[in-house]
């Protein structure tokens, strides 16, 4: 990918914005994780399975447009002479529309019926630009939370949140620390929640901060929205996610099982 990009920007002096990603396939879009674990891989990295897609030209040009370019069509034009025929970078793919009817035609057919996480979408002009993508709910049940230290004490800093079975077990499907409100709303959460915290044979910490939860006891239901979700791996192996029975004494695990990742959650309600 790296020589042939820089066989697209010869001469130098053009620089592209544009997004590193992983392909999956026709039938699959590209996942972050995906192009998290090559980055994250060190020596061994498989570079080879990057690609680079442009979505903009920030300096230079070729013979027939050089920046300043204020219009986005004029841009998009350079970026798809200095990219032709490019097998592992290439630009973004675009549609210029006249009404809001087709916008969301293009959003159906490129995002709920293709591989797209979205559209962005430009108005006339580059005045105004607008980054559309599908959001999802679920209400889910609170089964744990982790604090806030030092002189924040008392405040809710995540909540742990399940879903549960047909057979009355719990299935762990996030965490979530968005939008939970201001100071005030941490503490009457916490004020909330602490009261019923049971014992758990599971532990569970919050990798970011190596906390411990403190697992209570699920009576507290929050609406969660989130952008995307899925039920697999960058590898393509099923997401597994641990299933809890609530009983007299506390929480005690059952094993885990096929679940989903879940991905930017925030608490719009509870």
């Amino acid at each position: 990918m790296a020589q042939e990009l820089k066989e697209h920007l010869r001469p130098k002096g053009t620089v592209m914005a544009g997004e590193l990603f992983v392909e999956k396939g026709e039938t699959d879009r590209p996942r972050v994780s995906a192009l998290n674990a090559v980055l994250s891989g060190g020596k061994s990295a498989d570079v080879d399975s990057l690609s680079f897609c442009a979505f903009d030209l920030v300096e230079g040009g070729d013979a027939e447009g050089k920046m300043p370019l204020p219009d986005y069509a004029d841009r998009y034009a350079v970026l798809q002479r200095r990219l032709e025929g490019g097998q592992k970078c290439r630009p973004v793919m675009s549609q210029e529309v006249n009404a809001r009817d087709d916008v969301s035609e293009q959003f159906d057919k490129w995002v709920e019926g293709g591989t797209a996480e979205g559209i962005v979408v430009r108005g006339e002009g580059n005045n105004k630009i607008f980054k559309v993508k599908p959001s999802h709910t679920v209400d889910a049940a609170v089964i744990g939370y982790t604090e806030k230290a030092g002189e924040d004490a008392g405040l809710i800093r995540s909540l742990l949140l399940a879903v549960m079975r047909e057979d009355g077990s719990f299935q762990e499907i996030c965490s979530c620390g968005n939008d939970l409100g201001g100071d005030k709303s941490r503490k009457e959460l916490f004020s909330e929640l602490q009261p019923m915290i049971v014992h758990s044979a599971y532990r569970r910490v919050n990798t970011k901060k190596k906390i411990m939860y403190h697992f209570v006891r699920p009576e507290v239901v929050v609406e969660i929205q989130f952008v995307d979700v899925q039920s697999e791996d960058f590898k393509g192996k099923r997401i597994q996610k641990m299933v809890l029975r609530h009983e007299a004494d506390g929480w005690r695990t059952v094993r885990p099982m096929n679940g989903v990742s879940i991905h930017n959650p925030s608490v719009v309600r509870r």
